[in-house]
């Protein structure tokens, strides 16, 4: 199964040579194209379930973003994406996962990228999944307005009829 980007470009075979993702969950140039345990995702830290887990609630916070501003597509950023592999190639500067030996976590080179391991705890890439980004996404939307999603200006709850005092405390 070949995954063809935006610009042509074959997901495959440019993480053959140099997989780096955002938090192992996108890849520039794939819109609305989010995967589980990519590259630099806690593999070494954490139950591969958990890790999954957190990452499906992400991509479900997207997920309901994308249907509720009438978003047409995220595509993270270049920018973005560099400078996550920047920060995690000098976290694991300081690791043992850098240390001189050949391993599948460097792409079976004994002096190559870490690209497997998450750089941090399992519990810090929780907690970096926990909120959305936006600004490392580029964002298109279906109509040439982002605010088009607004509406007619009132709440759904005032369509139906509903209490519109329920904000109030007792």
């Amino acid at each position: 199964l070949k995954l063809i980007g935006s610009d042509g470009v074959d997901l495959a075979q440019t993480w053959k040579t140099n997989p780096a993702g955002y938090f192992g969950i996108a890849a520039h140039g794939f819109p609305n194209y989010f995967i589980f345990i990519g590259p630099n995702t806690p593999v070494a830290q954490s139950s591969i379930t958990s890790c999954i887990d957190w990452e499906a609630d992400y991509i479900l916070k997207w997920a309901k973003k994308i249907q509720e501003e009438d978003i047409h597509s995220v595509d993270v950023t270049q920018g973005a994406v560099d400078d996550f592999n920047t920060y995690a190639q000098e976290f694991m500067e300081r690791t043992v996962w850098k240390e001189h030996c050949r391993s599948w976590y460097k792409s079976g080179k004994v002096n190559g990228k870490v690209t497997a391991p998450y750089p941090g705890s399992a519990l810090h890439y929780k907690e970096m999944l926990d909120e959305l980004r936006p600004e490392d996404f580029a964002i298109k939307y279906n109509t040439r307005n982002r605010f088009s999603f607004m509406g007619n200006g009132f709440t759904k709850r005032e369509s139906l009829g509903e209490d519109l005092s329920y904000y109030l405390e007792k």
